[in-house]
């Protein structure tokens, strides 16, 4: 059986290359790491899974903010367009196991600025440089392996929603 896989998008090699080595010392998860947005979105489209299930081999990106080229916030914003695509699609095809497409998202920064962080939307969670690694592993053990029982909620409520309109039976 795979591990969830994780991915690390920072341009600090030797920073990526430590936090890697540290999740991977875990033994709980597979790594990749991509040192750009552009090399990030490369691993996302390798990582996709025949039959659509799930959608992506990711389970989770940790996703630097300062880096150059494409920003942390703009791949955030270029993700999620991606991803709300999908989603609707599925949505519309009633296809729920396709909800998968949702790549959580763990912002990295070393930026001081905790409330900026806490009100940016489409995240999960914000770590601050330099990871503490028992927060690294509270974080991504909530995200990833409690990710399966918020994705399971999410199908029963669009399931009685579409019950309760009138769409499904």
């Amino acid at each position: 059986m795979f591990k969830p896989l994780i991915l690390v998008v920072d341009d600090e090699k030797d920073f990526a290359d430590h936090l890697a080595e540290t999740i991977r010392g875990s033994g709980k998860y597979d790594v990749k790491i991509a040192n750009s947005a552009k090399q990030a979105f490369i691993e996302i489209e390798k990582n996709k899974w025949f039959l659509d299930i799930p959608k992506n081999r990711i389970a989770c990106i940790i996703l630097d903010i300062k880096m150059p080229e494409m920003d942390g916030m703009q791949f955030l914003g270029k993700l999620w367009e991606i991803r709300k695509e999908e989603y609707e699609k599925s949505i519309s095809e009633l296809n729920l196991d396709k909800m998968k497409a949702f790549i959580p998202v763990v912002i990295l920064s070393a930026w001081e600025d905790d409330e900026k962080w806490r009100k940016t939307p489409r995240k999960l969670a914000y770590l601050r440089k330099p990871v503490k690694e028992e927060e690294l592993f509270e974080t991504l053990d909530r995200i990833v392996l409690g990710g399966e029982l918020e994705i399971e909620k999410m199908k029963v409520e669009v399931v009685d929603k579409g019950k309760e309109r009138g769409f499904l039976k």
